[in-house]
């Protein structure tokens, strides 16, 4: 859910570096689809009034394939990222090595981005 679907689209698009789909409607000023791979999509809709409030235990997780170049990248374009317990600029490492952080997109929504081998 997002307040404003042109900002949130530029977001998903230009820091998480989606692609958007088309959606089954055409051109709906109310969702925009993106690719998230292996076939998965996820679709921002845009809501009127009180959005969900966010909890970082709930979360969209992403892995990439360069992690060490994706803190910079953010760095780069000014998005600030923590850790889980929410230490800024920090890398958190879990128990099995993979690396991860937590960024947050324009409406609060919580997304994880991690260097996991699936």
């Amino acid at each position: 859910l997002v307040s404003d679907l042109d900002v949130s689209a530029k977001f998903y698009s230009c820091i998480l570096q989606l692609t958007e789909l088309e959606t089954p409607w055409g051109t709906n000023p109310g969702v925009r689809f993106f690719a998230i791979g292996d076939g998965q999509q996820i679709h921002l809709a845009k809501v009127s009034g009180n959005l969900i409030v966010s909890n970082k235990v709930t979360h969209l997780a992403f892995n990439v394939a360069a992690f060490e170049d994706y803190p910079k990248f953010l760095n780069l374009q000014r998005i600030s990222y923590s850790d889980f317990s929410g230490k800024e600029s920090a890398i958190q490492v879990r128990p099995d090595g993979v690396r991860q952080i937590y960024l947050q997109d324009p409406d609060g929504n919580w997304i994880e981005i991690n260097d996991a081998k699936y």
